[in-house]
């Protein structure tokens, strides 16, 4: 009866653009998984890639874009 059915992470790979440093990723790393709804965010360096994984019931897409557009870098979701 009214149990609200557990949501299921997704995962996203987003291209950032401009990461040039291990301090890059950490400031994505860390403002990325205090957003509501983020339950990790792992940077590639060298592919200059965020995995992102995310309760979509809690948190869109373009939120997690904003917020890195917000740092000052370009992204964009890889589909």
């Amino acid at each position: 009866g009214g149990e609200k059915e557990k949501s299921i992470m997704k995962q996203i790979d987003v291209k950032i653009t401009g990461i040039r440093c291990a301090g890059c990723v950490m400031g994505i790393e860390n403002s990325l998984s205090h957003l509501t709804g983020i339950k990790k965010a792992s940077v590639s360096l060298t592919r200059q890639i965020v995995e992102v994984w995310f309760d979509p019931d809690a948190i869109h897409i373009t939120d997690v874009i904003d917020a890195i557009k917000k740092l000052g870098y370009k992204a964009e979701v890889l589909v």
